[in-house]
């Protein structure tokens, strides 16, 4: 089995990032901030949630991050305990005299929390409310952020037991990294492929991997002074920032557009971190990388490693996820093989072994506890998906895999409103949703 390393960053920037202690509570501080003063005494109204999957709870939804903006914006600002439609929020602020309607259209999408907010003037006198046409809103805000757990609980459940692998073909060759996101700006998820030759971008269709751009590796990153023993590569899409990140073992990385030509030379290999894009020096020693993350543009320090791995280790795999609780989930295997899990400011710490060096971490089932995913270190392949529970792992569901896994991604919720995983096996891209 190859022991080439994913890594990959999947950034989905928010208006008014939700990295709080709650997903809610950042989007309706998001609203207040963008909104600006609100008159006094303001009716918060949420219009029913409109959603692309099944809600049972939608009205819950609603009304909860009418409240939460209801205390966001103060002033005596009230929430109304029912979604109304404007026509009929109107009615309601008149009646109850309030300062100014703050009208919410929430709204669940392709994976995405999203809240539009508008406030507008109360008309109290019902001879004025016949006569003159409804005011325009005053002032409006439009947050969103990615269903995590808190939304999800509103939501229809996920069961990881139900998910199923979709093949698509591919002849790039042996994948040594992959990354998945939206590199182009136009929505939707795409797929980056790095080989020892090339780098290439598409999407997939009609049962098979089409390429959108490639370049050859030789155009990209320059031979490293001292390269690593064996293939070895990462790739990271930063989506915000329309970048696409990518090292080899044997040649320097750097940062490219859509069009796959070279803006700067990266000071290391790009990885997932809290801080953004993030670089982590290699270690041509011991074959992989260190732990330490520095800045991709002058290779200055961004942080010291984790306390919770041996200082100064060697990795050849890294993954992280932040489940909006400000402590990323991360995962670190030493080229030794010892994989750690663990979360940043947390004493806490998961040693798993005979794990391969394909790993990624993810909330897939959006309930707020962690999913890694990773392959075998020995005997036929198999892609592995595990839950990290307080009683450690619990191992969720396995796909035999004689061929190998390459690299393996997680994907960003899309259709339908679930992260996925993709996988290179061999010839194929494997799908898992």
């Amino acid at each position: 089995m190859p022991r080439c390393a994913l890594l990959a960053l999947l950034v989905l920037l928010s208006a008014r990032p939700a990295r709080a202690e709650s997903a809610l509570l950042a989007s309706a501080r998001g609203v207040a901030h963008d909104l600006g003063s609100v008159p006094r005494s303001a009716l918060v109204v949420a219009a029913p949630l409109a959603s692309d999957v099944a809600a049972p709870r939608g009205d819950a939804l609603a009304v909860r991050i009418a409240s939460l903006v209801a205390s966001a914006v103060g002033s005596d600002a009230v929430a109304s305990e029912r979604p109304a439609t404007l026509a009929i929020a109107r009615a309601r602020a008149s009646a109850a005299k309030a300062g100014a309607l703050v009208f919410l259209d929430v709204r669940v999408d392709t994976g995405e929390l999203r809240v539009t907010a508008d406030v507008y003037p109360v008309t109290t006198n019902a001879w004025d409310r016949l006569r003159t046409p409804p005011l325009p809103p005053s002032a409006h805000a439009y947050v969103h952020a990615p269903v995590a757990a808190e939304v999800r609980s509103y939501l229809s459940p996920l069961h990881l037991e139900r998910a199923r692998v979709t093949k698509f073909a591919q002849d790039a060759g042996v994948v040594l990294a992959m990354a998945c996101g939206d590199v182009d700006g136009r929505g939707g998820n795409d797929l980056v492929l790095v080989t020892e030759r090339e780098v290439l971008w598409g999407y997939l269709s009609e049962r098979r991997f089409v390429v959108a751009r490639r370049a050859p590796a030789s155009a990209i990153g320059h031979r490293a002074p001292v390269p690593l023993r064996e293939p070895f590569a990462t790739a990271v899409i930063a989506g915000g920032e329309g970048t696409v990140a990518v090292a080899w073992g044997d040649r320097l990385g750097a940062r490219m557009g859509p069009d796959l030509a070279p803006r700067e030379v990266l000071a290391g290999f790009p990885v997932a971190s809290e801080h953004g894009l993030a670089c982590a020096l290699s270690d041509a020693a011991h074959g992989g990388f260190t732990d330490a993350r520095v800045r991709c543009s002058d290779g200055r320090s961004l942080m010291e490693p984790p306390s919770t791995s041996a200082a100064r280790a060697t990795l050849d795999a890294w993954a992280s996820v932040d489940l909006g609780v400000g402590a990323p989930v991360l995962a670190a295997r030493d080229v030794s093989g010892p994989l750690r899990l663990s979360r940043e400011g947390l004493p806490d710490v998961l040693i798993v072994n005979d794990v391969g060096a394909q790993v990624v971490v993810g909330d897939l089932d959006q309930d707020g506890v962690p999913e890694v995913v990773t392959t075998l270190a020995r005997g036929e392949d198999a892609l592995v998906v595990s839950s990290w529970t307080k009683e450690g792992l619990a191992p969720r569901q396995r796909w035999a895999a004689p061929a190998g896994v390459d690299a393996v991604a997680v994907c960003p919720a899309e259709v339908d409103d679930a992260p996925s995983v993709v996988a290179a096996v061999g010839g194929e891209i494997w799908v898992v949703r």
